[in-house]
């Protein structure tokens, strides 16, 4: 109306004016000169129409979503405040690969579900069955809440991750889902499910490869929840709780699900295995370069707030590494070869040629370190091995060759008082006169094996260390072998508190073990004898 008014006043005057003096101008020239401004005042006006319509549309709209909201506030009773469920959490690994002992990682491909009932939601209200898909829905509501005290969303991490590949694949779910209903508690109850995968390298530092290559390695893939929102009323933080598989676990086993889907299924008519490990289509475990896959099992560790996957693998030594001993083994044989060469006047520089030849290449051989140690800082059982084959072609038959020299054959001999005397002769100074015989040492007769008894004596030295050697070798590496399987048996079998609802009770152990036909196989609890024939050398 202000815009329109001051164009209206001429027009309404317009009549009065026609009896007026010529000298004014004529109707026609102002309704020429009227209508410009009426057709701008007309415009603004309809803009004006515009924006103010524009305005009370978005205000309307504004009070449906705040009414929305409020609304599915208020059909959203549940309250996470205080209070959450517990989470189960299965690994599923998928791939195990390029495991480095020098930079202590290893690539995996794993999927992590967790498993929870949630007390709190009610069919009919919090979600709703489909009868076409067959499923249970959650409700909008429940969906497209962003508030954390209303809805229950967990997200885990893994916390040893080293790098993980930039793929959206590994983000997961973005909502639990529904899988089925429960009776506990005498009423139904929601599982839940919600699945996150992950690829990339992780760090493993429970690596130790001292007892190379008999060692056993531990991996351990450690899974934490991501602190939730907010805090409770008393002004602590929300953690999430972990805890061991069980709701999945009984729901595969049921459903015998683990063949179809192309994942292990344990020997034996018990009730599964707590994890999931993807198999070959000959129905085995794939190795991991030269490591096979020993064992696997999960554990809680502090205050229930991470979950940590072990996995133990064992290195297959033979045959390539049993040849690189016994070529070692081999080398100190040859040194005493030595002990055969007769007794002549180069009979030292013969037997040192021998003895060099062999140490130079033990040397060699110490040096060039196998490929897969090759970073690694300390000494391993590898390396004392060589150690110990060249210190004793040094110390003890290049020693014993020159003694034998010194003491049987003489630096003096040849240099008697008669002329044309050969070099076989010797000056016995105790007679005064040139003999032609060895030393008067009962050590320089003629021994066993066609040398002479000091050199039996150091072929006997040389067999015993040999044998002695490879025994300390067998005994270090079993000792290792058996302590380590032990010790993370009896980290996933005791950490886990009340074991009563458990589907194993206290039966089977929690460590499922790989035989060596890669077939995942349970073990009692107390069968010791059982799970170190898993790992026996010989």
């Amino acid at each position: 109306r202000r815009f329109a008014q001051p164009a209206l006043v001429p027009a309404r005057r317009a009549p009065a004016m026609e009896g007026a003096a010529s000298a004014g101008p004529s109707p026609s020239g102002q309704a020429a000169a009227v209508r410009p401004e009426v057709a701008q005042l007309l415009e603004r006006l309809i803009e004006g129409q515009l924006v103010l319509q524009k305005a009370v549309t978005e205000l309307v709209a504004a009070n449906a979503s705040s009414s929305a909201q409020e609304s599915s506030e208020l059909t959203l009773d549940t309250d996470y405040q205080d209070k959450w469920p517990d989470v189960e959490v299965t690994v599923a690994v998928h791939k195990l690969d390029h495991f480095s002992i020098g930079e202590f990682s290893i690539e995996a491909q794993i999927e992590v579900h967790l498993d929870w009932v949630d007390p709190q939601l009610r069919p009919e209200i919090h979600y709703n069955y489909n009868p076409e898909h067959g499923t249970f829905e959650l409700s909008k509501a429940l969906r497209g809440s962003s508030n954390p005290f209303r809805f229950f969303n967990p997200q885990v991490c893994i916390e040893n991750a080293k790098s993980l590949e930039d793929d959206p694949a590994n983000n997961g779910d973005d909502h639990p889902r529904i899988v089925d209903e429960i009776v506990m508690g005498g009423r139904e109850m929601p599982h839940l499910t919600k699945s996150f995968r992950f690829a990339g390298c992780m760090n493993c530092r429970d690596i130790d490869a001292k007892c190379f290559p008999f060692d056993v390695e531990q991996v351990s893939i450690r899974i934490v929840g991501v602190e939730m929102e907010g805090m409770t009323t008393t002004g602590m933080s929300r953690d999430l709780v972990l805890l061991e598989p069980t709701l999945r676990r009984k729901r595969r086993f049921e459903q015998k699900t683990d063949a179809v889907r192309g994942y292990a299924v344990p020997l034996g008519d018990d009730v599964g295995m707590p994890h999931m490990w993807r198999i070959e289509d000959d129905g085995r475990a794939r190795d991991v370069g030269e490591m096979a896959i020993l064992a696997v099992g999960g554990t809680v560790t502090h205050g229930r707030s991470a979950y940590v996957l072990h996995v133990m693998m064992s290195r297959r030594w033979f045959p390539s590494y049993t040849v690189s001993f016994a070529i070692a083994c081999l080398q100190v044989v040859g040194a005493g070869f030595s002990l055969w060469v007769p007794f002549t006047p180069d009979m030292l520089a013969n037997r040192m040629s021998i003895t060099l030849t062999v140490l130079l290449t033990l040397v060699a051989g110490n040096a060039a370190r196998p490929p897969v140690i090759e970073s690694v800082p300390y000494p391993t059982l590898h390396d004392h091995y060589g150690q110990c084959m060249l210190f004793f072609v040094a110390s003890v038959i290049a020693v014993a060759n020159l003694v034998v020299f010194t003491s049987c054959w003489g630096m003096y001999r040849g240099n008697g008082a008669n002329d044309g005397q050969s070099n076989y002769d010797f000056f016995d100074r105790d007679l005064h006169m040139v003999v032609n015989k060895l030393s008067d040492y009962w050590w320089c007769e003629p021994g066993p094996v066609e040398t002479s008894w000091a050199d039996f004596i150091v072929l006997v030295l040389t067999g015993s260390f040999l044998v002695l050697v490879n025994i300390v070798i067998i005994v270090i590496a079993q000792l290792h072998r058996v302590t380590a399987l032990l010790r993370v048996k009896h980290i996933v079998d005791t950490s886990n508190g009340d074991m009563s609802d458990d589907m194993d009770g206290l039966v089977f152990s929690k460590l499922v073990l790989c035989n060596g036909n890669g077939h995942f196989q349970k073990l009692k609890r107390d069968d010791f004898f059982s799970f170190m024939g898993y790992v026996h050398l010989l």
